[in-house]
């Protein structure tokens, strides 16, 4: 007879600039700890630090040379980049049996950007989506937003 053990439920709480990754047994997760921190500091980065040169000049229909802008959105980049690493550790940590489910909290941005780049094995393990802005609190804090937030579901 073999003994069924408790589900395990890892809980991403993310933006760009920083995911923690959280692990609980209980159902109330009142033994959530947290297993790993990933910083990614190009999330803080503003556009001008990041395009130093002068924007491009391109020919427009009546001759002239007008300067562009560069198309690319800083903070989708961003998220974009972080959102692919961050699923790269739920992937290994899923083809490793570490959890059963998984919780996903981010703001909307990063919260498509993640959901984008999972692939179907995964995106079974993910049972809730939160469209929350929590990385930024202190642990603590994320803890006890998390079992308000989860227990009410």
């Amino acid at each position: 007879m073999s003994v069924k053990t408790a589900p395990i439920t890892w809980i991403l709480v993310a933006d760009r600039c920083r995911a923690l990754f959280f692990r609980s047994s209980e159902s109330d997760l009142s033994d959530i700890k947290l297993l790993k921190t990933i910083e990614h500091p190009e999330g803080h980065l503003k556009p001008q630090e990041i395009n130093t040169d002068k924007p491009g000049r391109f020919p427009s229909e009546d001759g002239s040379h007008p300067s562009g802008d560069p198309t690319t959105d800083i903070r989708h980049h961003s998220a974009e980049e972080f959102a692919k690493t961050i699923i790269e550790a739920l992937d290994h940590a899923r083809n490793h049996d570490e959890f059963d489910h998984v919780v996903l909290v981010a703001p909307p941005l990063m919260l498509g950007e993640l959901r984008k780049k999972c692939d179907s094995p995964l995106a079974k393990c993910i049972t809730v989506e939160l469209d929350l802005e929590l990385a930024n609190l202190p642990d603590r804090d994320i803890q006890a937003r998390l079992q308000e937030e989860l227990c009410e579901k």
